[in-house]
């Protein structure tokens, strides 16, 4: 009689746990289907937050760069020949916006195998569309500066003061031409820089901008257009910069292609930038600082404190050159120091060591 009323004491207990523990997985259920919700709700609102800031960062482009190259024809030379040449430095510049959008995708999947199969960080992916859009200035602005220097009203033979002020007000149709597409150009890559500064760095960033504002002022008005033509020739060795960082990423680097071609880029970088280079910079001294001394009559107060910051962007300029080819050189030499076991060729590049360094082979571990 006892276990008969034990037992029946004990159902409802059994009974309360089973109702228990059931209500305690439908509470589980709710709350994993509820967290389900929310994570595709803010799966859904951060991808709407990425497209929005895709379209934002689209049209916000264009106005800013829109804004950065008016700012020069308003200043130096406020005319509808100056809005005119601003208006081809804007084209200029969403062109290649395009390119590095849309052509350089395209023929890097179409060129480059590694770079449609999955085997690049969207870093590596980055830096190959910028090399294209580089190439692409390259042949565009090498040409152009090429037949501005070599126009003859540009350079004269120094009698006085009359080479003085050819150098330095002396301009052409070539000339503005050659300055627009390239002040077009800078800004893209000015804007390039500030919106991927960690992939760039802060000396990109700096080289970017002083090249914009070099460049800016003469697309917009006749001040400098000899000094930029040269210096705009520095670019030729562009196409071996650019190939050196394709055959990294291609993993070319055991080629023959690979060393001749850091040769080429490191013979061409001194002979244009550091041998001529520093010849044309001594010269564009001597003509600034007697510009400073003794101004001409169609000089203004904007042409003189646009002197002063030549002056400053042609020393960072040349000291760029020089920092760079160093940086070339010790990179080499570690390169071909370091010996080619199989603990080497598997060591983990170094933070930011892209130049003519080879690429570490990635590891699958299925």
């Amino acid at each position: 009689m006892a276990t008969v009323e034990g037992l029946q004491a004990t159902a409802p207990s059994r009974r309360t746990q089973r109702a228990a523990v059931a209500a305690t997985a439908v509470r589980k259920i709710d709350s994993m289907d509820s967290a389900s919700d929310a994570e595709s709700e803010s799966s859904h609102s951060s991808e709407y937050m990425a497209w929005s800031a895709t379209v934002r960062h689209g049209w916000t482009l264009p106005c800013t760069a829109a804004a950065l190259i008016a700012i020069p024809a308003l200043v130096a030379e406020p005319s509808r020949g100056a809005l005119c040449q601003a208006a081809i430095a804007l084209c200029s510049c969403v062109s290649f916006m395009l390119v590095k959008r849309f052509l350089a995708p395209a023929l890097l999947r179409a060129l480059v195998s590694s770079y449609s199969d999955g085997s690049l960080t969207p870093k590596d992916r980055y830096r190959m569309s910028v090399a294209v859009t580089s190439m692409a200035h390259v042949m565009v602005s090498v040409p152009l500066a090429w037949r501005a220097y070599n126009v003859p009203g540009l350079w004269l033979d120094e009698k006085g003061d009359g080479g003085y002020q050819a150098r330095v007000f002396a301009s052409s149709e070539e000339s503005y031409l050659m300055a627009a597409v390239s002040a077009g150009y800078f800004l893209f890559d000015a804007l390039q820089c500030v919106t991927h500064v960690e992939e760039e760095g802060v000396e990109m960033l700096l080289h970017a901008l002083a090249s914009f504002g070099v460049y800016s002022f003469p697309a917009v008005s006749p001040f400098l257009h000899s000094y930029s033509s040269f210096f705009l020739l520095w670019e030729v060795n562009g196409p071996y910069l650019n190939a050196n960082l394709m055959l990294q990423k291609n993993r070319m680097t055991s080629s023959f292609v690979y060393p001749l071609n850091a040769a080429c880029l490191v013979l061409s970088w001194f002979f244009v930038r550091i041998w001529l280079g520093s010849q044309y910079c001594l010269m564009f001294w001597r003509d600034m600082l007697r510009f400073l001394d003794s101004p001409p009559a169609e000089a203004t107060a904007v042409h003189s404190a646009l002197a002063y910051f030549y002056l400053a962007a042609n020393t960072l300029f040349l000291f760029f050159n020089v920092y760079f080819l160093w940086m070339m050189i010790q990179k080499i030499r570690r390169f071909y120091a370091e010996p080619a076991g199989e603990g080497e060729q598997n060591k983990p590049r170094r933070k930011r060591d892209f130049l003519l360094r080879p690429e570490a082979p990635r590891l699958h571990l299925d």
